[in-house]
């Protein structure tokens, strides 16, 4: 069995962050060359633990940080089953505490039993997980795809990861960022696109 890489090699970047306004503002002009209707505004952060959210977190705030773990390297030209990383260490690692961690990544296939897709949503709090973090696999019988809620004790992910990492606390936010993802979801279905 592998075990955890708990303390892997952390590398920290410094990046541009733009206020919200002016993300806004850059949103509001470049989207309608592609959607039919944009309006982008910054609001205060609705209870994201609430539906349609269900995130583990109230908000967005406190210490936002991108984390990359892994990488594809580890993934092709032959799977590296050897890296395993521990979710639950990522707030440790980039110094927030307590940490909302919540992205995409290969999920822990010694709990699987197999490769698996993982969607993070947790938040670790003096070492506690509080997991509504999700994987989804492959059912070796029929093909068909299963969804499984990860425990609390289950933390673990594969390879890579691209996770946002914050404290979890309420505060300012694009108010089209949650309607932009069901946007996507039926967009294909729908006339939103502009033909010009």
């Amino acid at each position: 069995m592998a075990s955890v890489i708990s303390d892997p090699p952390v590398e920290f970047k410094v990046i541009h962050v733009p206020s919200l306004e002016e993300v806004a503002t850059v949103l509001n002009k470049g989207l309608p060359s592609n959607f039919a209707e944009v309006s982008v505004e910054v609001v205060a952060c609705p209870d994201l633990t609430k539906q349609p959210f269900t995130l583990a977190c109230k908000g967005l705030g406190g210490k936002p940080r991108i984390v990359e773990i892994g990488g594809v390297p580890y993934l092709v030209p032959l799977v590296q089953r050897s890296r395993l990383y521990d979710i639950s260490d990522v707030g440790r690692l980039v110094g927030v505490e307590p940490a909302f961690i919540i992205g995409a990544g290969a999920g822990p296939w010694p709990y699987a039993g197999v490769n698996c897709e993982m969607m993070v949503n947790a938040e670790v709090k003096q070492g506690t997980v509080n997991s509504h973090t999700r994987i989804s696999k492959v059912n070796t019988q029929d093909g068909s795809c299963i969804l499984e809620r990860l425990p609390n004790d289950e933390s673990r992910c594969a390879l890579l990861a691209n996770l946002f990492c914050c404290e979890g606390k309420p505060g300012k936010v694009g108010s089209k960022l949650a309607e932009a993802v069901q946007f996507v979801s039926q967009a294909f279905d729908s006339d939103s696109f502009r033909s010009d």
